[in-house]
C-alpha cells in the first residue's frame, strides 16, 4: 500500500467514527428527552361539595340569538 493510500483509509476512518459517534450521541438525547416528556396525568380530585347556582335562573341573561330557548326558532 502506498503512503498517500494510507493517509485516505486513515482519514476516512477518522470521518466514519466521528459521524459514528455523533449520530449515537443524538440517538442517547433523543431517548433522554423522551424518557423525561412523560405524558403527564391530569389530578383526579373531587369535590367536597356539589356547586349549586345561587342566583335565580329565571333572571338571568339568555342570548337571544342562540339556539337554546330562542323564541324566534318558532317562526320558521
Amino acid at each position: 500500500m502506498s503512503n498517500n493510500r494510507k493517509k485516505t483509509v486513515i482519514f476516512l476512518a477518522f470521518v466514519s467514527l466521528v459521524l459514528l459517534t455523533i449520530i449515537l450521541a443524538g440517538f442517547v438525547i433523543t431517548l433522554q428527552r423522551k424518557q423525561t416528556q412523560k405524558p403527564s396525568k391530569k389530578p383526579n380530585v373531587n369535590l367536597k361539595t356539589q356547586y349549586e347556582n345561587p342566583f335565580d335562573k329565571k333572571t338571568q341573561y339568555v342570548n337571544p340569538f342562540s339556539q337554546y330557548k330562542n323564541p324566534f326558532n318558532n317562526l320558521r
